[in-house]
């Protein structure tokens, strides 16, 4: 998006603080026109959906803006579409709020001029209910993300739907396993299976990695910010600012402002009209984890009619040639991929293929694999000897399946196929048939597995075809089926009113809605208190294979989506070692930049003079994101940002006569270690417990007693400064409110602002 300025407003608070207030179109570039204010001209509403903190994670804003009109003077802005018209507002030259123009609710006076209108943005938060978690490119309906994500890059991923490439983190809570300074973050060291957001909104995803934190997120000045409201209780918070999914810089947020009462004056001014209210206890506070169990490895499993794209004959995550939806064929069926039969068994042009299971590990664990197949023969009279093949093969180790016998499935070290005889087939339609077997030897190795569909055959006639359905391969214990439950949801009631945070409230037509059967583990504290109960779904968090929320399997990774996996993250490493040479030169290519490396007498001595070339740290090589280095005949290439892939191959190329090299990528890589997620600890304790255990605790604790809730006005006085003062992301204290001789902490939830006067409507939660 290319935004200029063309609509423009100001004027000057009671401060004497001078406001502006710009509208910007995308790709404008005609001259800025001016807007009048009227009466009070500008409110900033800082929105939450209930008054209770942990109702829901993702906390928008919005602006109003009163400017003088005539009869449609300003009707052109509502009639365009949504992110196309961008509102900011700064004090002097500095960002103070952004968001998009509300096109939808525009009304003006029928009436003689002139009269007030009122324009209205958005902070853009609430779009994310628009798009589904995909990737978009010409339509919104195209690809879906593949594989496990940096968390980090899940988030960017989400905002840059918003046109936004940056956010900052408050966020210290690590796996055990975790780099833990105050400059790292959890968020670019965990990685989630995306397959667990198919067919979610990104408002949806994003809530869902948030409340795994007990976190929220705002955009503040432009910039969406994300925290944990219970770490604002200390006197400094550690954050980081992303501007990629392994690219970010350090900050800290010192939370602590006070209200001005006698013997402590602050520009905070608490005037007549506050509430105070009580929040009451919960003596049981539950989070119901759904572990994400999936039915198959296999993507795009059940093969229905939707994810099929008749434009490219394939299914969404298939490889297919030769196939179609079996409702084109048999039309009263909803669901299979159709193959027809063809004169060649296995025929090269006829499958669906799909490589599965990146991060498959060999154990003894049981896997199973089925599906269901139909078979219609249009021939006119029965066949005979009709065939069935699909392909099942270990990448790593070149093992294929074949059937042992009506139980079990096992691995050959030969090309083998998994084979369905019909000695004789009737004319017409089988109907739905299931195969199903055990692999009682588990895997035969580490890493994915390639299945392909074959076409049916038969040597008689090809008047026939083959549907295929229900396609599983899963891995699976008897306490995985000990525990396999219906997913229910759980209102509780807050004041007298319905309250969302401890139910997933659906709000959007997503294909998870109904009530499935999971694998899910509740994790359980109680307080000595009476009071409520409190309950909560979550959809990601730690599978352990032991211990109280044990599964019992070792490929938590690949089959619980909802597992997190933590991941290590290095500065890669590249090198390229050169050969001997009679002289002459080669390219050297590395993270997109390609350099001259020139012979001098030796191996080492050139590499030496190729460092010496182009090394400095103003040279290309290091301007895109790479230290090179050497030692002996040795030049390394060395990432300056931990996690950080390098763009395209990393190669030497001869230019004359003869130099020439080897090259070793990933010498030491990106990222490793990939494991599933156990034990947690805060910033500076030692919890060593899972996650969702830590965040029960939290809940609990934030429930252990009554809580104070404020509603208060508050206007900003200039006794220090000017400029703005409340910070919605600190926290509040009064020292006429105090518990055990300490001030009591306060949370900011939602508020409104009157710019021009300076006041705000605060409502603020105790925190714990």
């Amino acid at each position: 998006m290319a935004f200029a300025v063309k609509y423009r407003t100001e004027f000057t608070d009671i401060l004497g603080l001078d406001w502006k207030v710009e509208i910007e179109e995308d790709s404008y570039a005609g001259a800025v026109i001016p807007m009048y204010c009227s009466g009070s001209p500008l409110t900033i509403s800082h929105l939450a959906a209930s008054d209770d903190l942990y109702d829901n994670s993702i906390k928008g804003s919005k602006a109003d803006l009163t400017i003088e009109s005539t009869n449609f003077q300003w009707i052109d802005l509502y009639s365009t579409e949504d992110l196309r018209l961008r509102m900011s507002i700064y004090y002097n030259t500095t960002l103070h709020w952004r968001g998009f123009v509300i096109t939808n609710n525009y009304s003006e006076e029928y009436n003689t001029p002139k009269f007030s209108v009122i324009i209205s943005a958005s902070d853009g938060l609430g779009y994310l209910k628009n798009y589904l978690y995909k990737y978009k490119t010409v339509t919104e309906d195209d690809t879906y993300y593949q594989d496990r994500r940096l968390e980090s890059q899940i988030i960017l991923d989400i905002l840059g739907k918003l046109g936004i490439t940056s956010f900052t983190e408050f966020v210290n809570i690590y796996e055990e396993s975790m780099a833990a300074t105050t400059a790292d973050s959890p968020i670019d060291q965990i990685r989630i299976d995306v397959d667990v957001f198919r067919d979610m909104y990104c408002y949806e995803v994003l809530e869902e990695i948030l409340k795994k934190y007990n976190a929220v997120i705002r955009i503040i000045a432009g910039q969406p910010t994300i925290y944990r409201p219970v770490e604002l209780a200390g006197a400094t918070v550690y954050g980081r600012i992303f501007t990629a999914a392994t690219v970010k810089s350090s900050t800290t947020l010192t939370p602590a402002q006070y209200i001005s009462r006698k013997g402590l004056l602050t520009d905070l001014r608490d005037i007549n009209g506050g509430n105070l209210m009580i929040q009451g206890p919960a003596k049981k506070i539950t989070i119901h984890q759904d572990y994400g169990y999936k039915d198959s490895l296999i993507d795009t499993w059940e093969l229905k009619s939707s994810s099929f794209n008749p434009t490219t004959n394939t299914f969404d995550d298939w490889a297919c040639s030769n196939v179609s939806s079996i409702n084109e064929t048999i039309l009263e069926e909803e669901n299979g991929l159709w193959i027809t039969a063809v004169s060649v068994r296995r025929e090269a042009n006829y499958y669906a293929s799909q490589t599965f299971g990146e991060y498959l590990i060999t154990t003894a664990n049981i896997f199973g694999f089925s599906f269901d197949y139909y078979v219609y023969s249009y021939n006119g009279s029965a066949l005979s000897n009709v065939y069935i093949d699909i392909m099942i093969k270990h990448v790593a180790t070149g093992k294929y399946l074949e059937v042992l016998d009506e139980e079990d499935l096992q691995w050959s070290a030969t090309e083998k196929y998994i084979t369905i005889t019909i000695a004789t087939l009737d004319n017409g339609r089988s109907g739905w048939v299931n195969f199903a077997r055990s692999i009682p030897d588990g895997l035969p190795g580490d890493g994915e597995i390639e299945i392909k569909i074959f076409n049916p055959y038969c040597s008689s006639s090809y008047a026939f075809g083959a549907a295929f359905k229900n396609v599983k391969f899963f891995s699976t214990s008897d306490l995985i089926v000990s525990k396999r439950k219906v997913k229910y949801y759980y209102p509780f009631w807050s004041q007298g009113l319905p309250i969302n945070l401890f139910r997933k409230e659906k709000v959007f037509p997503t294909k998870y809605q109904d009530n499935p059967e999971v694998i899910q583990y509740d994790w359980i504290k109680t307080n000595s208190i009476n009071g409520k109960e409190l309950e909560t779904e979550m959809m990601l968090g730690d599978v352990s294979k032991s211990g109280s929320g044990g599964v019992n399997i070792d490929n938590i990774i690949e089959q619980f989506a909802g597992s997190l996996t933590t991941v290590t993250l290095n500065y890669r490493v590249d090198q390229v070692t050169i050969s001997a040479s009679t002289g002459g030169t080669a390219n050297i290519t590395c993270n997109g930049v390609t350099k001259l490396a020139t012979w001098t007498t030796d191996e080492e001595g050139t590499a030496e003079k190729f460092v010496e070339d182009w090394g400095s740290s103003g040279g290309d090589f290091y301007l895109s994101g790479v230290q090179v280095s050497f030692s002996g005949d040795e030049i390394y290439f060395t990432s300056l940002i931990r996690g950080a892939e390098f763009t395209g191959s990393t190669t030497i190329e001869n230019v004359i006569p003869d130099l020439a090299g080897t090259v070793v990528e990933n010498s030491t890589p990106a990222e490793q270690d990939f494991t599933y997620s156990t034990d947690w600890n805060t910033r500076g304790g030692s919890e060593s417990k899972e996650l969702l255990s830590i965040i029960c605790d939290e809940l609990s604790n934030q429930f252990s007693r009554p809580k104070h809730f404020l509603s208060l006005p508050i206007m900003e006085n200039n006794r220090f400064s000017k400029t703005p003062h409340v910070n919605i992301l600190g926290n509040f204290q009064d020292s006429s409110n105090q518990i055990s001789g300490n001030n009591r902490k306060f949370v900011f939830n939602k508020g409104s602002f009157n710019v021009r006067d300076r006041e705000w409507n605060i409502d603020l939660n105790e925190i714990i």
